[in-house]
């Protein structure tokens, strides 16, 4: 009787430690080489950003925003203010400097690592301020549109580190995410344009890339650059955006939402319906990499040294080592 005693007691202790294991389990096993990292809010995460390999933030549809000190196994989540809209978008330069932006026309930003904020845009508030990014010595650009149903761009321009905002003229309608990495030109879409800039955003030029699609989201990595966008468009370009290539897709119904390339071959794109696709060969062709069983839609995507997150619907963010 004992030694069956003894074995129904440590069934129940392996039992137990089990459960209180998967309770802490910081990520989960995904397909493909991705993990889950577990997030402690489900709204969707619609910006990521990274200061280092360890220190990082998101934001969230709820008008959350979240910090993590250990390269996203945990998560701190905070709340500026009851009434704050839709967060879109967050940017942080170094571990004191930062910036959130999103619906009504609202973007506020710290100097002193979270523990003060202030509001930085006192413009139109009917304005859906979609990205924002902040630059060393001063300058921050952030875009966003007016919606309509043709939803008219606005781009704006910061020389003070994001604390006053000067509009630049009009440069199209419906604008996409901002794209910047050190070493590469500003970026970002409009209908059929693709404008940058290579002097902080002081002045602007523009190429043609799609006639007749809505761009989202921009990548360049060397020669090679990828734009995506609703309806299943993606675009490549292999001379740094002097013309443009339509990659024809079968998953016409998908809205993509995010692009990163690696390297000048290596790239992925996300979207609705729990799509992502990677390359090889510098766009020339894409393959479906599955990742979750259940249905997910994509909102961001960003490159973090040798990691690339991808955060969604219901708190979705995962994780891969892609360098």
């Amino acid at each position: 009787m004992k030694l069956i005693s003894t074995r129904q007691s440590k069934n129940r202790c392996y039992l137990v430690a089990a459960l209180i294991l998967a309770l802490t389990l910081p990520s989960m096993a995904a397909e493909n080489g991705w993990t889950e990292l577990k997030f402690p809010v489900h709204e969707t995460i619609t910006g990521i950003s990274f200061v280092s390999p360890k220190l990082g933030y998101v934001v969230t549809s709820g008008s959350k925003y979240a910090r993590t000190n250990d390269s996203g196994k945990t998560w701190n989540v905070y709340t500026l203010g009851k009434e704050d809209p839709q967060y879109d978008d967050v940017f942080f330069l170094n571990a004191d400097t930062g910036i959130i932006c999103g619906q009504r026309g609202f973007a506020a930003r710290t100097t002193d690592g979270c523990k003060n904020w202030v509001r930085s845009f006192w413009g139109d508030t009917t304005i859906w301020l979609t990205s924002v990014i902040m630059l060393e010595g001063g300058s921050a650009v952030m875009v966003g549109l007016i919606p309509g149903e043709m939803p008219k761009g606005e781009v704006f321009r910061s020389t003070d580190a994001a604390l006053n905002w000067k509009q630049l003229p009009d440069s199209g309608y419906g604008f996409g995410e901002l794209f910047y990495r050190k070493g590469e030109p500003i970026c970002f879409q409009s209908y059929g344009k693709l404008h940058y800039s290579v002097d902080s955003g002081r002045t602007w030029s523009t190429l043609k890339t799609v006639a007749g699609k809505t761009g989202r989201a921009t990548s360049f990595y060397g020669q090679t650059g990828v734009i995506c966008g609703n309806n299943a468009m993606i675009a490549c370009t292999w001379d740094r955006g002097r013309t443009w290539t339509p990659i024809e897709s079968r998953e016409e119904k998908v809205h993509f939402t995010s692009v990163e390339l690696v390297d000048q071959d290596t790239g992925y794109v996300a979207g609705t319906s729990s799509t992502l696709m990677k390359t090889i060969n510098a766009g020339k062709s894409w393959r479906p990499e599955p990742v979750l069983k259940d249905t997910v839609d994509f909102a961001c995507m960003k490159l973090v040294g040798k990691y690339l997150y991808i955060g969604g619907t219901n708190g979705v963010l995962l994780r891969k080592k892609v360098k």
